[in-house]
């Protein structure tokens, strides 16, 4: 990742703080691509699941979800440009607890040190710390911390930048969430042994009943399916196991293992530890399986086993992922990762330790007691609950969904008092810009939008169905519309094909018949919406011209060589009708033609007109209004 410039807060004595959950700092940064974020380091006892920055920005506030979790690290790319003063407040949710943390006295506390990285040093590896001279500008922002600032946008980075298959969104058709659980070794491969006391203790077999006790409580659970790669003693392979649960549609594969070590003397060795991919090739399933996996610990932490965290093995003969990099060593951790799956190992206390085995594995209920560990674990990870919820609107760190009244989540379009939205495969509810099918649909706090739609100076127009019209159109609402491949309405005047149409700028509607644009009126066919040009048209009783641009002309006109007069006001061609214009006399013939350069015959009396139609008769030559039904043209 590349920062442009980053701003660090940092509060040595005074914290923003809520409930026992409070911000150590706060970074301001851009991404290379010049979008701005925020990274937020928060210290609480518990896991943050989910969390929400409310900011102000152009004048109206803005609630941003935290577009990554990484431990305790919170990202957030930010809509607009906003400086400390713009922060309002962030509110976590999790076994954290459910908190508001208010920004601004953080913000605008003294204690609050501003850092620009220095230029040469703009380059921030994953899980590199700042520069020694950065840290002493931030004296409490730690080493640690620094590298945790680095890893979560560098994680944040990457996961934008990646085609995710997001952790927790692979459901089954009717919405449950999906499980496989992968009892190690089996069949020919017994795994770890030891034998204590004259008990035998056998991986293989340990590791199928935890499987079991973790699928049977993982069951109590609603809106989850579980699956076991292997349900009996029989060797499956290891690539199979991963196909095997990509094909279920796994949110993820979680391999559960009893753990030795080579030294058979080594017996006080203990505690938990989970093997996860080092996020090489799919950073976005790191962050996300990790988070998984510490929840893991966590519970185990519970039954007393040490936690021993996560552990990156990478390959150790070379062998690389697709796009070159370095690959994962555990052949469970490297196939999951080559089929888009969050997958981990979940090592259960030393079976070298005679301790562990007579505590974790001694007896059915200390066996069922690990399973349900996993099993909360995961539960908790993906918001499960064991009582059926009632029907409504709910939300998770993925996003929103909706529970119907059969107790599964809704998928696909669904009417919701008198709305309707989309919901994904996975029961996520849709927003913004969709692209569902062969169509594009816009939701706007979820609710499929209808009709015209406007973002800034862009026009689009979604039809009764909610998909986003193309090319020439007729709207529900009658009128007639033009939009580009993009679906954004042509506005203003049109050139097509040699012929002229005009669009509304407000609507986006095409003209139809008589408009007015500007100082001049205009007339649009009304079945083609063509606009007239270089044309007498008559409409309704009375006849009209207008030029080469389409304006309908007034006053004198020469049209071919002849002088007609068009009516000042409407515009309709002027019969039989004196005229005085300028103290001088003109008259107009039934045709509508000016007589000029003749003498005629009007009413009986004989008058002569020269060359530009004014009238020679002495009579007329006063500019006194002596004819009758005359026309006074100013």
């Amino acid at each position: 990742m590349i920062l442009l410039f980053a701003l660090v807060f940092a509060m040595p004595q005074t914290r923003a703080e809520a409930a026992g959950a409070e911000v150590q700092y706060l970074l301001l940064t851009h991404t290379e691509g010049g979008q701005q974020a925020a990274v937020i380091s928060v210290e609480g006892e518990g896991r943050i699941q989910s969390a929400k920055l409310s900011y102000h920005t152009g004048g109206s506030g803005r609630t941003q979800k935290a577009d990554l979790i990484l431990d305790h690290y919170l990202v957030f790319y930010l809509e607009g440009e906003i400086s400390e003063q713009n922060l309002k407040s962030l509110n976590l949710s999790g076994t954290i607890g459910n908190q508001t943390i208010d920004l601004k006295s953080f913000a605008n506390d003294s204690g609050n040190t501003v850092v620009e990285l220095d230029p040469d040093q703009r380059s921030m590896s994953r899980g590199t710390a700042l520069s020694e001279a950065q840290e002493q500008q931030v004296n409490a922002v730690t080493a640690e911390s620094s590298s945790g600032i680095g890893t979560a946008l560098a994680e944040a980075e990457s996961l934008a930048g990646t085609a995710s298959s997001s952790l927790g969104r692979s459901r089954s058709k009717n919405g449950s969430i999906v499980i496989v659980l992968d009892p190690g070794h089996g069949g020919s491969d017994p795994g770890a042994t030891r034998t204590w006391s004259g008990v035998s203790y056998i991986e293989k077999d340990i590791a199928l009943k935890i499987s079991q006790y973790t699928k049977q409580e993982l069951e109590k659970y609603q809106g989850v399916e579980v699956y076991l790669t292997r349900e009996s003693d029989v060797y499956v392979g290891l690539e199979d196991r991963v196909t095997f649960a990509k094909n279920k549609g796994a949110a993820a594969i979680i391999s559960q293992h009893i753990n030795s070590t080579n030294a058979n003397r080594q017996t006080s060795v203990s505690g938990a530890m989970v093997f996860v991919a080092n996020g090489n090739y799919r950073p976005d399933l790191k962050s996300q399986s990790w988070a998984l996996a510490q929840t893991i610990l966590d519970e185990l932490g519970k039954l007393g086993m040490d936690d021993r965290g996560l552990v990156v093995t990478n390959s150790q003969t070379g062998n690389t992922y697709p796009d070159g990099s370095l690959a994962d060593y555990y052949a469970i951790v490297r196939h999951s990762v080559l089929k888009g799956l969050p997958g981990m190992i979940v090592e259960h206390g030393f079976v070298n330790n005679p301790n562990d085995c007579v505590k974790y594995y001694g007896s059915e209920s200390a066996l069922q007691k690990i399973g349900a560990a996993d099993a909360k674990a995961i539960a908790d990870y993906f918001g499960l609950t064991k009582e059926k919820p009632a029907s409504g609107f709910y939300s998770d760190a993925n996003g929103s969904y909706y529970i119907l009244a059969n107790g599964k989540r809704a998928t696909g379009f669904v009417d919701i008092n008198n709305n309707r939205y989309y919901f994904d495969a996975n029961g996520y509810m849709a927003d913004g810009w969709q692209k569902i099918g062969k169509f594009t649909y816009y939701f706007e706090h979820g609710v499929m939008q209808k009709g015209l739609h406007k973002e800034g100076k862009k026009l689009y127009w979604l039809n009764r169905r909610g998909r986003l019209e193309e090319g020439w159109f007729q709207g529900f609402d009658g009128n007639q519309y033009y939009a580009d491949k993009n679906g954004v309405l042509k506005t203003g005047f049109v050139e097509r094909k040699g012929k002229t149409y005009y669009f509304d700028p407000e609507t986006g509607a095409m003209a139809k018949k008589w408009k007015t644009i500007g100082r001049y009126r205009y007339y649009f066919k009304s079945a083609t919406g063509e606009m007239l040009k270089s044309q007498w048209k008559y409409i309704g009783k009375s006849k009209y011209y207008f030029d080469s641009k389409g304006r309908r002309r007034t006053g004198f006109k020469m049209v071919n060589g002849k002088k007609y007069f068009l009516d000042k006001t409407t515009g309709a061609l002027v019969r039989s009708r004196w005229l005085l214009y300028k103290n001088n006399y003109y008259y107009v013939s039934y045709r509508g033609v000016v007589y000029s350069n003749c003498t005629v015959t009007i009413n009986k009396r004989r008058y002569k007109f020269n060359a530009e139609g004014i009238c020679t008769n002495r009579k007329y030559r006063s500019g006194k209004k002596v004819a009758k039904n005359v026309i006074v043209v100013k």
